[in-house]
């Protein structure tokens, strides 16, 4: 479990991946994992507090979602609706979900660091006018987001910070637990499909490494 830990953590700092150019990986897929796609590997990785730059559609394997709140909770975690009002357990609950929010709308955004209490996201992209502020509800013990300015001013991108490999392992786990050698291709080709965006062939080696360690050494999966 310690081992879980902390290759949890070192993949949280992994949002400021550069997109590999093309025909510059020509690696047998799926046969072997390269070594610069170890899990500990985080050069090109960046935690999303410093005021640093900083979530799946149904699966296409027979994963099993039997109920219609299943599926809204599925939409709900990964396409969350920012909006005034709108509660978390925590400050990390917050930004994921913003994060997610990013994924889902092609944005990236970045956060100032407040604390345990209070936290603001922002547009990367200078001059972009979006804006939310998220601090303490003292009544209900929970973070609520008191204000925010959805306007985005910028542009979507094909690329996306937030699309990391702790993304692609956690929505896509019951999949990988299907299918542990899901082809890169696939990977990428779902990752395209559900949210138009592309990843690199790093992060998705990386993802089914992860995958395999969340499944193989924990038995809620």
């Amino acid at each position: 479990m310690e081992d879980n830990v902390n290759v949890e953590e070192a993949l949280l700092e992994e949002e400021d991946e550069v997109p590999t150019p093309i025909g510059a990986m020509t690696f047998d897929e799926d046969e072997i994992i390269p070594p610069e796609c170890n899990l500990s590997d985080s050069d090109n990785e960046v935690d999303d507090d410093g005021f640093l730059y900083d979530t799946n559609a149904p699966e296409r394997v027979a994963v099993v979602l039997n109920a219609d709140l299943t599926i809204e909770l599925e939409a709900e975690k990964y396409n969350p609706q920012l909006e005034i009002g709108k509660e978390f357990k925590n400050i990390e609950e917050f930004r994921q979900a913003v994060r997610n929010h990013g994924v889902a709308t092609r944005y990236s955004f970045r956060f100032r660091p407040n604390g345990d209490e209070r936290a603001q996201a922002r547009c990367k992209e200078e001059g972009c006018k979006f804006k939310i502020w998220a601090s303490l509800k003292k009544a209900k013990g929970c973070i609520q987001i008191k204000s925010e300015n959805s306007e985005q001013t910028c542009t979507r991108d094909r690329t996306n910070r937030h699309c990391t490999t702790m993304y692609i392992t956690k929505r896509y786990l019951d999949t990988f637990k299907i299918e542990p050698s899901w082809k890169t291709s696939l990977i990428k080709k779902v990752v395209n499909d559900d949210v138009k965006l592309t990843i690199n062939n790093v992060t998705v080696w990386r993802a089914r490494k992860y995958a395999r360690i969340l499944l193989e050494g924990s038995d809620e999966h």
